[in-house]
């Protein structure tokens, strides 16, 4: 669900591309965009899983162990995934934009910020560059759930 729906049930065309890239991802990892883990009430977002092994540059822990992945095209889908799920919904490609990237016809832009409520004051950029302080971006983010 698009963080503008879940603030003010809008819904548009760029909402559809924030779940389409929730989607994708959960259809090449096999797991769940959102898990908890009971016994030690763990919550696992996919997002900032992805996003944490992007910038580590183990995107192989993404596909099961025996998976004959051609990383190349994993790194597309992930590059292409994190566009898709920007809180900002003017950040986000159109799907036009989307196949054109996945297809490989058109250039993937970087990245411009991690998404803000998925990940700690200690994230990176997507260019592996340190971010600015986020404690205070995400308290205001938080504070608009």
């Amino acid at each position: 669900m698009s963080p503008e729906w879940q603030n003010s049930g809008l819904i548009t065309v760029k909402s559809d591309v924030y779940s389409f890239g929730v989607v994708l991802l959960e259809i090449v990892c096999c797991r769940s965009n959102f898990e908890v883990n009971v016994s030690t009430a763990d919550v696992v977002l996919l997002s900032t899983w992805v996003y944490n092994c992007f910038i580590a540059k183990e995107l192989n822990k993404l596909v099961g162990e025996d998976e004959e992945v051609d990383l190349r095209t994993l790194e597309t889908m992930v590059r292409v995934r994190l566009l898709c799920i920007q809180d900002e919904p003017n950040l986000r490609p159109s799907m036009k934009n989307v196949i054109l990237m996945l297809e490989g016809t058109m250039e993937i832009p970087v990245v411009p910020f991690p998404i803000l409520s998925n990940f700690s004051s200690n994230s990176q950029t997507l260019d592996g560059t340190k971010g600015r302080d986020l404690r205070f971006l995400l308290e205001e983010q938080k504070q608009r759930y």
